[in-house]
């Protein structure tokens, strides 16, 4: 996770009114340009990352039709999207090939997720932070403000502690890591796709060394790969 808490940041833990000295909302996110860029451009990066998946699920269905497309679709809105795609891998690729379409799609809900903050979160920003942009997640806000619309606390804007131990912070190279990470995860899911595509006239698959060299170069491949051989070996719990 990038962000960073508010009540944690150096100047924030030094200053004993420092808390108070924030703000949310449209107003105040739009004092920080140079964040609120950033952002847009992990956002309208995210289209990309739903091409190529629908492409690799159309690769691994063998689907030349628009009708897999609506199905992706409909999926690409919950948990089935990732599903679709490992049942297909698992009908269509060897052990190999399966392991590395489960590594990928560890890969993008943990970037998924990242994006998600991003375009639901609620942002203000402090002056006593001019380095980052706040940020609280969307639902917590919109129950706080339920909550309290009809109290005086707001007005006097005495807000209750727990606003603040769930305030973050980000700064420019947060959302360069997370952009960064988009991008690769485009990169990965491209060329897993490119490679499924090129046995289209095959019945079966079947991974070569180069290809799944070239995947598990990547960082977060290696990552969730070595997570799965963590599990894998785990002892059975006694019963």
């Amino acid at each position: 996770m990038p962000r960073q808490p508010y009540l944690r940041h150096p100047t924030i833990r030094r200053h004993k009114d420092a808390p108070d000295k924030w703000s949310m909302g449209s107003a105040a996110r739009l004092e920080r340009p140079d964040h609120i860029a950033k952002i847009g451009e992990c956002l309208t990066l995210w289209p990309d990352v739903d091409t190529q998946l629908a492409l690799l699920l159309a690769a691994l269905t063998k689907a030349n039709t628009s009708g897999i497309v609506a199905v992706y679709s409909i999926l690409r809105r919950s948990t089935g999207r990732v599903e679709a795609i490992k049942a297909a891998a698992g009908a269509m690729l060897d052990g190999e090939g399966q392991e590395l379409i489960s590594a990928i799609m560890v890969f993008l809900q943990t970037v998924e997720a990242a994006r998600n903050d991003l375009a639901h979160g609620h942002w203000g920003c402090s002056h006593l932070i001019p380095e980052g942009i706040l940020w609280l997640d969307g639902t917590y806000t919109i129950n706080f403000h339920v909550k309290h619309r009809q109290t005086v606390i707001i007005e006097r804007r005495e807000f209750p502690t727990d606003i603040l131990s769930n305030m973050y912070y980000y700064r420019i190279k947060d959302f360069e890591e997370i952009k960064k990470q988009i991008l690769i995860l485009c990169e990965v899911i491209f060329t897993m796709r490119v490679y499924v595509d090129s046995f289209h006239a095959k019945p079966t698959y079947h991974t070569n060394d180069a290809i799944c060299a070239q995947l598990r170069s990547y960082g977060p491949i290696r990552q969730a790969l070595a997570q799965k051989d963590v599990r894998a070996n785990l002892p059975n719990r006694p019963i």
